[in-house]
């Protein structure tokens, strides 16, 4: 029973960060909105040279909204993994129930939008090919857990990574939202 509160607990908490890292989409989208009206005012009675760049400062706008949007779904998915990472015990590819919470706050930050991520898992083992395995196992799991919970497979492209070295912190996914 204590494990079952400690999990409700944390899933409530992982909900709450998600879904505040997802509103500031909504503003920046907005914004971009109130600033690409005045652009397209600008245009209707300009010349050529004009609308040249009121065509150029709305594609800026958009290109604009759109890195925002995807830098507040990036937000959303780290602040649920800061909040309980997908950790993965040595030698498995398995998920862990508190990893199915946190991989279901990922994907309702997904739902606001479209977003194609990348999830990176990886392992260590003195035989490379081994440790590559496991490390693509660990990123298939991620991505069949984020698939359970409604996010196309079309979205997600999985990566595994044998002995990276560095800091990178072996037994945890990473995921990221494509371009940002």
């Amino acid at each position: 029973m204590p494990n079952r509160l400690l999990y409700g607990t944390v899933a409530i908490a992982i909900g709450a960060c998600a879904l505040a890292g997802c509103s500031s989409s909504n503003e920046s989208n907005s914004s971009a909105t109130t600033a690409a009206t005045p652009t397209a005012t600008a245009e209707g009675g300009a010349g050529a040279g004009a609308l040249s760049s009121a065509k150029e400062t709305a594609s800026s706008v958009v290109s604009s909204a759109l890195n925002t949007a995807q830098q507040a779904v990036q937000d959303g998915i780290n602040k649920a993994l800061g909040v309980a990472p997908i950790a993965f015990t040595e030698g498995s590819s398995d998920l862990s129930t508190l990893d199915t919470v946190t991989l279901k706050a990922v994907a309702a930050v997904l739902k606001t939008n479209d977003s194609k991520i990348t999830v990176e898992a990886y392992a260590n083992d003195s035989n490379a090919v081994a440790a590559k395995s496991l490390a693509t196992q660990r990123a298939d799991n991620v991505a069949a857990e984020l698939e359970k919970n409604g996010i196309d497979n079309s979205r997600i492209t999985t990566a595994g990574t044998a002995n990276p070295g560095g800091d990178v912190d072996v037994s945890h996914a990473k995921i990221t939202v494509a371009g940002s």
